[in-house]
């Protein structure tokens, strides 16, 4: 193993172990000031923390809200049924308030007096994710006043079209900075080992994304074609490794918990389709009578445990977080080029075919591909189609309330209290904000049912 490769596994023991300690909340709180860390060190610790989260409670809590996922016990069951409350979430904001921004600021901070720009840059388009991800989950949250730790314990919340505003602002000056000579070159950057060009069209992928989530469809696609050439240019997150407090956390997660398993009503979606991308997706959970393996899924609120398990894509040590993927980018293609009355059969073909190799390591049948976009002939099965190859990934719970596709019905045993009985809408205020952030908190915390109100899309 190189030095490279030793100084990455460190990094990844400290900050993971640094993540499990967050469910403690306040009383785990690190006292160790990061103004003096290099930024050397803070870009990969914040990279490691980011794929952490993305891969933790936020792709599998909305996986059982878009019925990838269904819980069959304990806490996911609950969750599953949309009792979905403070306490469940106080892991993830904290990760995000509590470290991650915080440590964002710093690189910038220090980043603009010592000619670090590039690591500003990647910090930046890091961040404008991460702020886009927290308002897609929450709607208004802290950002202008956020990552101030001790200086500011009680953040404002911005409004959600001014953090829409500052997700562009912040790709275009990361793009400019980019665009200009480094006195510090990057070094120990997990994604693209410090690449201008790949990080400049990671950068535009995400402004599509978010244009998109918005309804700013020409600037959406205006962005969608400076980014991504090929699969090869995903921002994926995968450096997890064989080691049990390294590894990807939905495997940690199955291995130590294990009260989740597939949703029936995806299983029998790519069944229905022969999908190659089931094995994957999906463990096998016994075999029919002519020897074939078979899939099964529970329905959303059932406990019933005797299912398959999640496949070794995400289910695997070493898996991957997919942060944005060319797939996706073309899928977003497609859906504004059907949306303004075109072609998109070119873009599907593209989305598909990528998505299969992304998951199978195998080229896409012809055929395969070819029934998949004749089968797309509105919105809705061009949705159900990127519901899939977005499996596991918090865009498809983006994709569900924005456009209502794929068409779910709510869980057995829904609650009413919280969600109306509906698929929830948004996530719950954390409990911390309610305790020590109480008037900004009920300012923008919803009358009656904490999940149901929707947040604003297009």
């Amino acid at each position: 193993m190189n030095l490279l490769k030793i100084n990455k596994s460190l990094i990844m023991l400290l900050c993971l172990a640094g993540l499990w300690s967050c469910d403690f909340g306040d009383l785990n709180v690190d006292p160790a000031n990061p103004n003096d860390a290099a930024v050397q060190t803070l870009l990969p610790t914040v990279q490691v923390r980011q794929a952490y989260m993305y891969g933790g409670d936020i792709a599998r809590y909305n996986g059982l809200f878009t019925q990838h996922l269904a819980g069959v016990s304990r806490q996911h069951l609950v969750i599953g049924r949309y009792n979905f409350t403070n306490s469940d979430v106080n892991s993830a904001w904290n990760q995000m308030y509590r470290g991650t921004f915080r440590d964002m600021k710093v690189i910038i901070d220090k980043s603009a007096v010592n000619g670090a720009n590039h690591y500003s840059a990647i910090t930046k388009i890091l961040q404008a994710d991460m702020i886009g991800v927290a308002s897609d989950l929450w709607g208004n949250v802290p950002f202008s006043q956020a990552g101030l730790g001790s200086d500011n314990l009680n953040p404002a919340y911005d409004s959600r079209d001014s953090i829409y505003m500052s997700i562009h602002q912040l790709l275009a000056e990361a793009r400019t900075a980019l665009a200009q000579p480094t006195e510090i070159p990057v070094t120990g950057d997990f994604y693209y080992g410090g690449d201008v060009d790949a990080w400049t069209k990671a950068s535009y992928a995400l402004d599509a994304r978010y244009y998109l989530h918005r309804g700013q469809l020409d600037e959406a696609l205006a962005a969608v074609q400076q980014s991504f050439d090929t699969p090869a240019d995903d921002l994926v997150f995968d450096d997890f490794s064989d080691s049990p407090t390294t590894s990807h956390p939905l495997q940690q997660f199955e291995e130590q918990r294990g009260d989740i398993r597939m949703g029936k009503f995806f299983v029998d979606l790519m069944k229905s389709i022969n999908d190659p991308r089931l094995p994957f997706f999906a463990a096998q959970f016994d075999t029919l009578a002519d020897g074939s393996p078979n899939y099964v899924g529970v329905a959303a609120g059932d406990d019933n445990e005797s299912a398959s398990l999640t496949g070794p894509y995400y289910n695997s040590r070493d898996a991957v977080v997919n942060i944005i993927s060319y797939a996706e980018t073309k899928f977003i293609e497609a859906e504004i080029i059907q949306r303004q009355g075109g072609d998109p059969t070119d873009a599907l073909k593209e989305a598909i075919t990528a998505s299969v190799m992304q998951v199978t390591g195998a080229a896409a049948d012809a055929a395969f591909v070819d029934a998949q976009v004749a089968g797309i002939t509105d919105l809705e099965s061009l949705i159900t189609q990127k519901y899939i190859a977005l499996f596991y990934q918090l865009e498809s719970f983006n994709d569900l309330r924005r456009t209502g596709f794929p068409a779910l019905q709510p869980a057995q045993g829904a609650s009413v209290e919280q969600s109306e009985g509906k698929i929830p809408e948004r996530w719950p205020y954390p409990i911390n904000e309610r305790l020590f952030n109480e008037d900004v908190y009920n300012a923008n915390n919803p009358d009656g049912a904490p999940l149901a109100p929707k947040l604003s899309w297009e």
